[in-house]
C-alpha cells in the first residue's frame, strides 16, 4: 500500500470541504513552516480566499515568499495575530484549519470558543496535531498527552464531531458548527 503524505491528505480533504461549503474564506491558524498553508492554497484554487495567521513575523514573511503568486493575485493574505483571538468577524469564515498548533496554545478553551464564533453556521473546523507517541515531534510525549486530553474534553462543547482519524504520529479531527 503506498504511503500518503499528510499534506496530500489534507489538500484532498480541504478541496472536498471547500467545494461542499462554497467557502469564500478559509483560514490557516499557525502558519509555521507553511505545509498546511500549501495544502490549503492548492485546495482553494477554485476561488476561496485564504488567510493565514501567526504571531511569528518570520513565518509570515516566509509564507509570503513561498506563496507570492497567490498573494499577488489577491487570493491570500497574512495576518500577524494571536490564534486565541483571530481578527475575523463573527460568522465570516466557512473553514478553519490548524496543523501542529494546538500544543503551542496557552488556552485551548479560548481558542476553540473563538474559532467557533468566527465560523459561519455549518462551518468546518479541522485540526491536526501530534499524538503522544509520535516519532516526528520535538516535544515530550507528556506535553502532547496533556493537549490531547484537554482537546478531547473541550472539543464537544464547541463542535459536532464529523470525522476522527488517529494515526501513529498524528490525529486529525473534523468538526462543524451546528
Amino acid at each position: 500500500m503506498p504511503v500518503r503524505l499528510l499534506r496530500d491528505e489534507l489538500r484532498d480533504l480541504y478541496t472536498r470541504y471547500l467545494r461542499e461549503l462554497g467557502a469564500p474564506v478559509a483560514v490557516d491558524v499557525g502558519t509555521g513552516f507553511g505545509e498546511n498553508l500549501r495544502a490549503l492554497v492548492e485546495a482553494s484554487s477554485r476561488g476561496a480566499y485564504v488567510v493565514t495567521l501567526d504571531l511569528d513575523l518570520l513565518a509570515l514573511q516566509k509564507a509570503k515568499t513561498l506563496f507570492i503568486q497567490a498573494y499577488e493575485r489577491g487570493v491570500m493574505d497574512l495576518a500577524c495575530a494571536d490564534a486565541h483571538h483571530p481578527p475575523l468577524r463573527r460568522g465570516s469564515v466557512k473553514l478553519i484549519t490548524t496543523v501542529a498548533t494546538l500544543h503551542h496554545l496557552a488556552d485551548l478553551r479560548v481558542f476553540l470558543k473563538n474559532c467557533r464564533e468566527v465560523l459561519a453556521d455549518n462551518g468546518v473546523f479541522i485540526a491536526v496535531d501530534w499524538t503522544p507517541g509520535s516519532r516526528l515531534t520535538p516535544h515530550p510525549p507528556e506535553e502532547h498527552k496533556k493537549v490531547l486530553d484537554s482537546f478531547k474534553q473541550l472539543f464537544p462543547w464547541f463542535f459536532r464531531l464529523d470525522d476522527l482519524r488517529v494515526y501513529k504520529d498524528y490525529f486529525l479531527v473534523v468538526g462543524s458548527k451546528p
